[in-house]
């Protein structure tokens, strides 16, 4: 049995929570319940968390333990464990000279490049980041639930930024068509695949969950993809999500805030619209209960005079028992 599969696939095992029903209000002001993932809720964890302390989840306990763990798997393995063990703390050079190690000495192998793709991101180092991450998909194309687009298509747009810092501001990464993407399939074609909703939101969630235990506000990065999850939520889902998913694009620094402020207000105001009660809805619903109230007086009347009935008819019944006893 395998101790390790790979850095991201044990450290994002949170993203694949169960399906919940999210209750909300949509953006034509209807409640209505979805069935999906309670993103916002992962999302905010990773952010509060530390890298350090998924040691204890992948290691099963404190050092001494994890040298224990250690005796347990193939060569291979153990090297790649190490190397891992380096990224959650911090020591990235350490842990690349050790996958390139790996590399050399097992070729071909998924985890190796993805976590030298992980590696090279944390150290700054975009192009050999690109590199990794497109030999990692290369290898294996299914891996992190078919995602890792995004990751490849996240460092295309952080080395544009090199160039130019403003990138994001007209170049989002996942561009929502807020006229077109409550009635689009295909949300967008990139890498010779073509993305539907189900798999952006999937990709969102997946990615945003590992990238933001490691990246820490603020980042414009992060940041225009949380912008792009609340709008895509909005508009395909409910709005109570996007309204948290924009307080988080906040924290992170969104470039545009008086945008985010006005869509934010926006969407509140929505809320509490549908759920505020005022002449208008409380006057028809008095009505409607009066009239239901008015059909249901009969039956009950019945029931009830029904009901005494069978009880008299019940008494007079033991009681000429008893007589006859």
């Amino acid at each position: 049995m395998r101790f390790f599969t790979c850095l991201m696939l044990l450290i994002a095992a949170g993203s694949a929570h169960a399906c919940v029903n999210i209750e909300g209000v949509t953006q034509e002001g209807t409640y209505e319940m979805v069935s999906g993932q309670s993103h916002v809720d992962l999302l905010r964890s990773r952010m509060q968390s530390e890298p350090a302390s998924k040691l204890a989840t992948l290691f099963g306990g404190p050092e001494d333990h994890y040298e224990l763990e250690l005796k347990l798997v193939t060569r291979p393995e153990e090297q790649e464990v190490d190397a891992v063990r380096d990224i959650l703390t911090g020591r990235y050079t350490e842990a690349i000279e050790k996958l390139h190690a790996l590399e050399a000495e097992n070729p071909g192998r998924y985890n190796t490049a993805a976590n030298l793709g992980t590696a090279y991101e944390l150290a700054g180092d975009n192009q050999q980041a690109l590199h990794w991450i497109t030999e990692s998909i290369s290898r294996n194309d299914d891996s992190h639930y078919g995602t890792e687009w995004l990751h490849k298509k996240i460092l295309e747009s952080k080395i544009a930024m090199e160039d130019d810092p403003e990138y994001l501001k007209n170049n989002p990464i996942i561009p929502i068509d807020e006229e077109k993407v409550a009635d689009q399939v295909i949300m967008l074609s990139y890498d010779g695949r073509e993305i539907a909703q189900d798999d952006l939101l999937k990709a969102l969630h997946y990615q945003l969950g590992e990238r933001m235990l490691f990246v820490k506000p603020k980042d414009p990065v992060v940041a225009d993809l949380l912008y792009s999850f609340a709008l895509f939520e909005a508009h395909t889902r409910v709005l109570e999500p996007a309204v948290e998913l924009l307080a988080l694009a906040r924290v992170y620094g969104y470039h545009d805030l008086p945008a985010l402020e006005a869509r934010l207000l926006q969407y509140q105001e929505i809320i509490d619209s549908t759920w505020k009660i005022s002449p208008e809805t409380l006057i028809p619903s008095a009505i409607s209960l009066l009239v239901l109230c008015a059909l249901l007086y009969p039956i009950i009347r019945f029931a009830w005079s029904l009901r005494r009935r069978l009880k008299r008819v019940h008494e007079q019944g033991s009681t000429s028992a008893q007589a006859e006893d």
